[in-house]
């Protein structure tokens, strides 16, 4: 019960909320995104965008809300939550081949290829529906070994781009920390340096 009470909250009321101030700040001042501030409390919904495309984490929301509606009143009906699911796949496919919207080129490439990856599963869905439609038990068992291939694979794509996002991050805090490290020590090298010529200069003016 609780959980469910959470979920409703986040999902409801704090999720729309931090949509509506990312993009309220993005049309008034886009460059405010990227202040550290913002980046903590918001850049969850937008970082991995392109600073022009933050506004696609709306197309996003949208997508993950109609394919749960979909797959959650469309049970009663196979061919209609199909066709549906196969529409908006589709539809979320072309707009992210077309706009591109992901800072790095590897999580367009990632997102076009599991999108891809959805529509060939929801395409191999179809003879499971029955119908018009009749296979034999071999061809049925070969096509679940199908379906599960490509599932275990795109499995394997999320938790290779989830390592290589932590990776990143990793890289990206050990490479500051060192490069504060470098200044700091470039900075009391420095000091030093003045230190002693001052000491020099005084030592030469008391002769």
């Amino acid at each position: 019960m609780l959980a469910s009470i959470m979920f409703i909250v986040v999902a409801v009321g704090l999720l729309p909320f931090c949509i509506y101030k990312v993009l309220s700040t993005f049309k008034t001042d886009a460059d405010l995104l990227w202040n550290e501030k913002y980046k903590i409390l918001f850049g969850v919904l937008y970082t991995d965008y392109l600073k022009d495309r933050v506004w696609f984490v709306i197309l996003i929301m949208v997508y993950q809300f109609l394919r749960s509606l979909i797959v959650a009143i469309g049970h009663h009906s196979g061919i209609a939550q199909l066709t549906c699911l196969v529409i908006l796949e589709f539809a979320y496919l072309i707009t992210v081949y077309y706009f591109k919207p992901f800072e790095r080129n590897l999580a367009n490439i990632f997102n076009i290829t599991l999108s891809a990856g959805r529509l060939i599963v929801l395409f191999l869905l179809i003879p499971f529906l029955g119908g018009d439609i009749t296979i034999t038990p071999t061809t049925r068992f070969s096509l679940a070994i199908v379906l599960i291939i490509i599932q275990l694979l795109m499995a394997v794509c999320v938790g290779g781009l989830i390592l290589l996002n932590i990776l990143c991050a990793a890289f990206k805090f050990l490479f500051k920390k060192n490069a504060k490290t470098d200044e700091s020590a470039d900075l009391n090298q420095t000091q030093e340096a003045g230190d002693d010529n001052n000491l020099s200069i005084k030592e030469k003016i008391d002769d």
